[in-house]
């Protein structure tokens, strides 16, 4: 089954400014490419998806392997972040080297 799915595009006059400045400043970064995602209609259904199979899986299992879990989950964040904050950076400097 094919599900028909709605544009979920952002104004563009929402996105934060980003400037060479926040490009060297890590956190500066991480705040900027939170601030696009955090209320992103598709984010903010994923992560109502994932919270949703979070309390499920909690119930199904002991303490100990939830906490596990948690650093599991907690270690895929950082990366992801890394990932994002690489990624921003390197469209932002593509960008001043093409002129936009």
């Amino acid at each position: 089954m094919t599900r028909t799915r709605r544009s979920s595009r952002v104004n563009p006059k929402k996105f934060p400014h980003v400037t060479p400045d926040i490009v060297a400043d890590e956190q500066l970064l991480a705040n900027a490419v939170e601030a696009l995602l955090v209320e992103h209609p598709d984010m903010v259904r994923h992560r109502r998806r994932i919270v949703r199979r979070q309390e499920a899986l909690q119930r199904l299992v002991s303490p100990e392997a939830w906490q596990r879990y948690l650093k599991v989950e907690e270690a895929t964040n950082v990366r992801y972040d890394l990932a994002l904050r690489l990624v921003a950076a390197w469209a932002f400097e593509r960008g001043r080297k093409c002129g936009r």
